[in-house]
């Protein structure tokens, strides 16, 4: 878990710092769910995964949600980049 917060939050403050402009994150439908039974939105996470219950899973849900508390934490930075999150499976 902590390698994949860790290095997605490297690579956001890196682009940050750079002025990057759009910043693209490629995750995992295992963000919103380990159990696909539903169509999702971007409203969904996956709750039920845990350090211990499908750890990879769960890795991908907080680097995501870390990605997004970046960009919440420095959205009235005129250099803050838009956040684009794709889900592949």
């Amino acid at each position: 878990v902590d390698p994949a917060v860790n290095g997605t939050l490297s690579a956001m403050n890196s682009a940050f710092k750079n002025h990057v402009t759009r910043i693209v994150v490629t995750s995992s439908i295992n963000a919103i769910t380990d159990q696909p039974l539903k169509r999702y939105t971007e409203e969904d996470w996956n709750v039920t995964s845990t350090y211990k219950r499908n750890a990879y899973h769960y890795s991908k849900v907080m680097a995501e949600r870390a990605a997004w508390e970046f960009i919440e934490q420095h959205e009235l930075d005129p250099h803050c980049p838009e956040l684009v999150t794709i889900l592949v499976r």
